[in-house]
């Protein structure tokens, strides 16, 4: 990095805004494009993933953020290209197309981006369940890239009769902190585990049969202890078999 880069890393702050968790910004590593992130409030979710960083970060520690507004936001947008030649905005949370607040939340502030800062790109960040909010955002205009996390294999789900893997799933997606998910009756595990599958399969299906030529899309996977070896082929190699970028992440311990 740039000593350049090196300096602006230390103007950036973090900001808590209503529905809006936090801002930051990061330098790409080859080049001095910014991208400037608006983070949903982590509880804004559907999910509650096994050692999920945002949210707990922002149970623990509430009084660490502040309120800002949409047009407080706007402000920092147009600080960022101004002084850090930010090029991209990106949305993520929590889950921005969570139905409660992706309205007046999320495609408000892209709204507003879109219209007064229209050099901007646009990237959206979703664990992909909620397609039809996807899809409402993609036919507006108001994204230009979708990074979508898969966070378990979504293929043939519903066949999946195994309790030792529907625990395992269950527990990546719904418990945080590995403690609940052996107490809960098989036939709710599945019903829960099924539902999430079958969001993110038609988001994907979504992206790669209807807009593949409209937005960027690429998908991403935690390297979660309770995934297999197999799980994590199988999610790359549907990805990857369509032609579509996937990336293995790091797992970090709460």
């Amino acid at each position: 990095m740039t000593k350049e880069a090196t300096r602006r890393t230390t103007v950036c702050e973090q900001y808590f805004i209503m529905f809006i968790s936090y801002v930051f910004s990061i330098a790409s590593e080859d080049s001095d494009r910014w991208t400037l992130s608006f983070y949903i409030n982590p509880t804004f979710c559907p999910l509650n993933c096994f050692h999920c960083h945002n949210k707990t970060h922002y149970l623990r520690h509430p009084d660490g953020y502040k309120e800002l507004s949409i047009s407080k936001c706007l402000d920092i947008a147009r600080q960022h290209v101004q002084y850090l030649n930010c090029t991209q905005v990106s949305i993520s949370g929590g889950e921005p197309l969570f139905p409660p607040i992706r309205e007046t939340c999320t495609f408000e502030l892209l709204r507003k981006i879109r219209q007064e800062i229209p050099t901007l790109k646009l990237r959206l960040e979703t664990n992909g369940c909620f397609p039809s909010g996807l899809k409402q955002l993609i036919d507006e205009g108001l994204v230009n890239k979708v990074l979508m996390d898969i966070k378990i294999p979504i293929w043939n789900i519903d066949k999946l009769e195994d309790s030792e893997t529907l625990l395992r799933y269950y527990t990546i997606l719904y418990d945080r902190e590995g403690r609940q998910s052996v107490d809960l009756p098989l036939p709710y595990i599945k019903s829960k585990v099924e539902w999430y599958a079958k969001s993110v399969r038609t988001s994907f299906d979504l992206l790669l049969n209807n807009y593949r030529n409209v937005v960027e899309f690429e998908t991403r996977t935690v390297d979660y202890p309770l995934l297999t070896t197999e799980d994590k082929e199988m999610i790359q190699h549907m990805c990857e078999k369509h032609g579509i970028l996937w990336k293995l992440n790091e797992f970090y311990i709460i």
